[in-house]
């Protein structure tokens, strides 16, 4: 019997409708032998259900299911939405072997599009490592050379070694937000959560925010985009945030979690909290605690990073690792420009493993990097010191200050006396400006400083009260300014 021409009036509204024309909103995933029950192959009825999608103009609804696939999907500029990340899923069968530079669902030159609220789950899937670094490369989505498109309140889960959550590749306007990535056994060979890339073509204007990756990370290659209150955990291949070496500006990375990078990757590198070669961007807001290298490292011109939290970085001991490393590559990668104030790096671990709160380092030849602003930052308690020693050939802080600490036990002065001590900073050269400040009170003694050699600060406390004085043992702050017009600017 057909009742396509029957009326009812939806839940919650107050107009009918006849049945044609509610049940042809959307397609249905079902509608065209996609049975969801986890076991049998769905693939054809999922290509199918997308290709008449795309004719009709309309979007694809997942009802809750598992819906298992084995051969690639190709994706159309469809909508598709989903009962849940958790509810409606897009598997791998168990035992597929994915074909090297291939993925569960794939599209391209796609534009005005959404996902959300569907799970792709990699977990049956079978993927050869391939030779070479980084080897074979697989995905569970794929979107490429595409346009105006968001990727919402989806899961990506049984991510393994050798693939990718979520990869764009030249793609421009997209968002990938609200999303959840876990690899559960998180490796030292490639892998990330969410890649963009720019490999064939241009990649600008992008948001990621507000998803939460357990065991893997993201890897940029994109201009003119957003990177905020992410939340990455566990990982070991890479750093948590990537902002990669091929001349990208205007990268905004803010407000993210990031925690707990481990081990040796395959790159011979030990992961950090956010690695960052782009130039014009902004590093601000995030905290980045216990990661196995630097807890953020920047070699890039003209980049602001402020407010940021390094918190026990360096767990790797091979990794010599500091709160905030500032690299020198060559003339083009290199900290020039940049401005790093307000920042926090400090350890606050009993056995302490962040080596400096700030370090500059040269990563080839001689130091490039000039006009680099440090200060005022908050570097307490780090291993080795608040500043690390700068191997350089040329002086590179550029005003307004350098910082540093030290403790310091006065102890009892008689009248008349001095109590003398030195404090190491690196970048003081003579003519330099010394401020100081003691945690304890002073009871009348003088108290003053002066750059006599270079990377150090000489500070005296002279007791000319009339009378012994005993100001104990406290904390030593030091801050030098550098004159204007000093000729390594």
């Amino acid at each position: 019997m057909d009742i396509s021409s029957d009326t009812a009036i939806a839940s919650g509204s107050s107009t009918a409708r006849s049945l044609a024309l509610r049940f042809s909103d959307w397609l249905n995933v079902r509608d065209f032998g996609a049975t969801g029950d986890g076991t049998t192959d769905d693939t054809i009825a999922v290509q199918n259900a997308e290709d008449a999608a795309a004719l009709a103009g309309k979007s694809l609804f997942w009802p809750p299911g598992v819906y298992v696939v084995s051969a690639p999907i190709s994706k159309k500029a469809v909508t598709w939405f989903g009962a849940g990340r958790a509810a409606s899923v897009i598997a791998a069968k168990a035992g597929w072997v994915f074909a090297n530079l291939t993925g569960m669902v794939t599209g391209s030159n796609l534009s005005n599009f959404r996902i959300e609220r569907l799970g792709f789950d990699l977990s049956g899937g079978v993927f050869a490592p391939g030779t070479g670094l980084p080897g074979n490369v697989y995905w569970a989505l794929g979107i490429y050379d595409s346009n105006h498109f968001e990727i919402r309140d989806c899961a990506f889960t049984g991510i393994k070694a050798q693939c990718i959550g979520a990869s764009t590749i030249s793609c421009n306007q997209f968002e990938i937000v609200g999303c959840y990535m876990s690899m559960p056994t998180p490796s030292g060979a490639f892998n990330q959560a969410i890649t963009t890339s720019n490999a064939n073509g241009p990649s600008n204007g992008f948001l990621i925010a507000d998803n939460v990756l357990e065991g893997c990370a993201i890897s940029l290659a994109s201009s003119n985009g957003v990177v905020r209150g992410n939340r990455i955990t566990g990982w070991r291949y890479g750093s948590g945030v990537t902002v990669n070496p091929v001349l990208l500006t205007n990268v905004t990375v803010t407000g993210n979690y990031i925690q707990g990078g481990a081990g040796l990757d395959d790159n011979g590198a030990y992961p950090g909290g956010i690695e960052y070669w782009g130039f014009y961007g902004v590093i601000s807001d995030n905290v980045c605690i216990g990661c196995a290298s630097d807890g953020i490292s920047v070699a890039s011109q003209s980049n602001i990073v402020s407010n940021n939290e390094c918190i026990n970085n360096g767990q790797e001991a091979a990794a010599a690792g500091v709160g905030i490393k500032l690299g020198s590559l060559d003339s083009t990668y290199n900290a020039g420009g940049c401005i790093v104030v307000g920042n926090r790096c400090t350890d606050a671990a009993s056995e302490k493993t962040q080596r400096y709160g700030i370090a500059q380092v040269v990563l080839a030849g001689i130091n490039q990097t000039s006009h680099l602003e440090i200060g005022p930052n908050q570097l307490d308690g780090n291993a080795l010191g608040a500043m690390g020693p700068t191997t350089t050939d040329r002086l590179s802080f550029h005003g307004p200050q350098l910082v540093g600490s030290a403790a310091s036990a006065p102890g009892a002065i008689s009248n008349g006396s001095s109590f003398a001590q030195t404090v190491p900073l690196p970048g003081a050269r003579l003519g330099d400006a010394v401020r100081l400040a003691y945690s304890g009170s002073l009871a009348g003694i003088l108290l003053y400083g002066q750059v006599n050699n270079v990377n150090a600060v000489d500070v005296f406390y002279r007791n000319l009260t009339g009378a012994a004085q005993n100001i104990g043992s406290g904390t030593l702050n030091v801050w030098v300014e550098k004159p204007p017009g000093y000729s390594a600017y």
